[in-house]
């Protein structure tokens, strides 16, 4: 691979990675919280969450189009639901709309955090 192209795929990827994302924080003495938010026409819209390893995590689109979904990069892509014990401190999620769409869609999405 030359270098010249190696540093344009440097270049595309970066804005996907880039992203930046919106803090979940929940009330004091909350284990929850409802996200309401747009689900970009494309591309996501990037949250993130503070956690201690260790933790359970779940996180659900409860309201919103059919199509609107949650990736969790190193975790998993594309899922309306997400359960699984936490390894690391931040993870990002993105929500999307799963197939090509004209305008933002709102959904509600639940995080819960035992």
């Amino acid at each position: 691979m030359s270098l010249k192209f190696a540093l344009l795929l440097s270049f595309l990827a970066t804005p996907a990675m880039a992203q930046d994302c919106s803090p979940i924080r929940f009330a004091p003495g909350e284990s929850g919280a409802f996200v309401k938010g747009d689900a970009p026409a494309e591309g996501s819209a990037c949250y993130s969450i503070d956690l201690r390893p260790g933790q359970k995590f779940f996180a659900e689109i409860v309201t919103g189009q059919a199509d609107i979904a949650i990736s969790i990069p190193g975790i998993g892509d594309n899922r309306n639901t997400f359960s699984f014990v936490t390894q690391q401190s931040r993870y990002e999620l993105w929500v999307h709309q799963t197939f090509r769409a004209v305008e933002d869609a709102p959904f509600t999405m639940l995080v819960r955090v035992d």
